[in-house]
């Protein structure tokens, strides 16, 4: 089955769920999409928004800012 990210995750400009996260990222740090640089938030809203939509239950991962579903088998 496969799972859809909303709200935050996904750019709303370009639809990516690829985000442009800096090295010495705090929870102030504006996030911006990797793709176009559309503003996404602030680090703390990208991280609240990824586990409250199952990133932290084993549905999503985020590797090197790009989000992806886990595959299940």
């Amino acid at each position: 089955m496969t799972k859809e990210l909303d709200h935050i995750l996904r750019c709303r400009d370009c639809g990516t769920t690829y985000l442009n996260i800096p090295k010495d990222v705090n929870s102030d740090t504006p996030i911006h999409c990797s793709r176009c640089g559309e503003y996404m938030g602030r680090w703390f809203e990208i991280e609240t928004e990824f586990a409250n939509q199952g990133g932290q239950s084993g549905v999503f991962k985020m590797d090197h800012g790009q989000i992806t579903e886990i595959e299940e088998n």
